[in-house]
């Protein structure tokens, strides 16, 4: 987007800007944060990263990453304001990441995200081509932020190296071993067996969670017993998700 700039935030005036927008985003401006002013300060001052985007010389998104094991930045937490949603923001915070870690000479980029946000999952696994480690069950415990309340937070790790681009949108083929109900819900079709699985995800699990919490909830248990019983047995991985919700798993037998 014209005028868009990605920087690294330095002085505290910046990272008390991009506290701010991380509680507005994860907790609804109640004065909450999930990284403060001062964390964000200490990771910056240490070497860490901590990034934001500009419009028009006002904050629109941010970041903030620390160095990890095995030669690895990892991302903890961002945020992009409701005004700019559709800018292009995380991409482009993805693309100053992963630069940065290059540049650091680190080997990827890692994070986590929740599995049954589609758009997050087509972002990651197709549009970046990052790849699907591991499926991490209940990974922060019980989180009272207004996204996460009462639905437990089961996590997928990805990891993206520095030189890796983003993959071609896989085909919707295969065995589906979970479908979509008429009611909204999950609906198991299938055992995990086969050589390409196909687990499908509600369209928009935020306005369900809403609407309708418990089937919110079956969402999440049963993409956790069919992706995260399929990453857990290592037989599979994901090749990709996608545009309209499907993750792709492709068998190694």
């Amino acid at each position: 987007m014209t005028g868009q700039e990605v920087t690294e935030l330095v002085t505290m005036a910046e990272l008390a800007e991009a506290a701010g927008l991380f509680g507005r985003t994860w907790y609804g401006g109640d004065g909450k944060q999930p990284v403060s002013a001062e964390m964000l300060r200490a990771l910056s001052h240490t070497g860490n990263y901590v990034a934001g985007v500009t419009i028009g010389g006002k904050l629109a998104g941010a970041a903030a990453a620390f160095r990890g094991g095995h030669d690895e930045l990892h991302s903890h937490v961002a945020a992009v304001s409701p005004a700019h949603r559709a800018a292009g923001i995380g991409r482009a915070v993805k693309l100053h990441q992963q630069a940065w870690a290059r540049e650091q000479g680190l080997a990827a980029v890692t994070w986590t995200f929740d599995p049954l946000v589609s758009r997050n999952a087509y972002f990651n696994l197709t549009r970046l081509g990052a790849s699907a480690d591991e499926y991490l069950v209940d990974f922060y415990g019980a989180m009272a932020d207004e996204l996460n309340a009462g639905q437990g937070s089961d996590r997928v790790l990805v990891r993206w190296p520095v030189t890796a681009e983003g993959r071609a949108e896989p085909a919707l083929d295969g065995r589906v071993v979970l479908g979509r109900a008429p009611d909204g819900g999950p609906e198991r079709a299938g055992a995990l067996a086969g050589p390409r699985l196909l687990v499908a995800l509600p369209p928009d699990i935020e306005s369900l969670r809403q609407s309708r919490p418990d089937l919110a909830l079956a969402w999440r248990v049963a993409v956790r017993e069919t992706l995260g019983a399929a990453l857990a047995e290592g037989r599979y991985t994901v090749s990709g998700v996608t545009r309209s919700g499907w993750y792709v798993l492709e068998g190694d037998q």
